[in-house]
């Protein structure tokens, strides 16, 4: 019986360790549990969603915690603790240096040809929001992007800002995890060698006009733009430029060798803050009781219209 009552204790101990070892894998991607199409996020090199990793990446993935912040939306916080929430805006902020040095690398050695202006106006239009939403479509990063119950409702998944910064914060979890060569060879097949140059060079995308669209649809005052700053030489100045809407908020600034460049860059900013407020100004209508105790239902993309003046 002694014999027996050891071995039981031995078997309960070993049960014991086994149910510890899987709950700490379990608790770092928990909050990728409460999204159907993210449920596979277990830190374990044999599960579907670390293979895929590996597969988009092209490298052998070692912590697949930082893809797991780099796809945490901030609307996750709604199902997470909010002392240790940890979404991917600050993974976001690495992406985007990351990527400007690899692009203006890129552009630097393969167009040899083209001047400081047509240069830097290539980086813009290849970082630009639009430009990494549609790639990041292609590689169907929003298919696993961690996000609240209600933002799914609303599209948040196929929303361009959220998917743009969910694009950087992937490029900076690739460098966090491996290293700049790594971050370099995965911008350049996915992004880089798709990219159509010349047809670039040809677009003028006017960021002032879809900034006056955008203010007029929702009867916002008009944008008004002046100069803040002015550096350098006489025949080699640089301007930076601020927006706003309405009488003292500037929602915009940018840095340009010519005043329309930098209006441009600054109407840029604003849209990519505007678009981004827009969302969270639809979650909050949607988690917004109604008068019967009932949470609002926002349609996907919707966003309320100002008042009239």
């Amino acid at each position: 019986m002694i014999g027996t009552g050891e071995n039981n204790m031995q078997i309960i101990n070993a049960l014991l360790v086994k149910l510890s070892k899987f709950f700490n894998r379990l608790l770092p991607s928990a909050p990728r549990a409460a999204s159907d199409a993210a449920a596979a996020a277990v830190e374990d090199a044999s599960t579907p969603f670390k293979r895929s990793l590996i597969e988009l990446t092209g490298y052998p993935v070692k912590n697949v915690s930082f893809f797991d912040t780099a796809l945490t939306h901030r609307s996750a916080a709604d199902f997470s603790d909010k002392k240790t929430f940890v979404s991917n805006e600050r993974l976001e902020f690495l992406g985007d240096a990351v990527l400007d040095l690899i692009v203006a690398e890129y552009l630097y050695k393969n167009f040899s040809h083209l001047d400081e202006g047509k240069l830097t106006k290539l980086r813009s239009q290849i970082v630009n929001w639009k430009t990494l939403a549609m790639y990041a479509k292609q590689i169907r990063l929003g298919d696993i992007l961690i996000v609240s119950e209600s933002a799914n409702a609303i599209g948040v998944r196929q929303s361009e800002t959220a998917l743009a910064d969910a694009m950087e914060a992937f490029i900076g979890a690739v460098y966090l995890d491996s290293d700049y060569a790594n971050a370099k060879r995965f911008l350049e097949e996915k992004i880089l060698s798709k990219t159509d140059f010349p047809a670039l060079l040809l677009t003028d995308e006017n960021y002032k006009s879809l900034l006056l669209e955008y203010a007029q649809a929702r009867r916002l005052p008009i944008p008004t733009y002046s100069v803040v700053a002015e550096e350098g030489p006489s025949h080699k100045k640089t301007f930076t430029i601020a927006v706003k809407l309405g009488q003292d908020v500037i929602i915009g600034q940018g840095t340009g060798k010519n005043k329309k460049d930098a209006e441009q860059l600054a109407a840029q900013e604003a849209m990519l803050k505007l678009k981004s407020n827009d969302e969270l100004a639809a979650l909050a209508a949607m988690e917004q009781p109604k008068p019967d105790g009932t949470a609002a239902v926002a349609k996907p993309d919707e966003t309320p219209a100002a008042e009239p003046p």
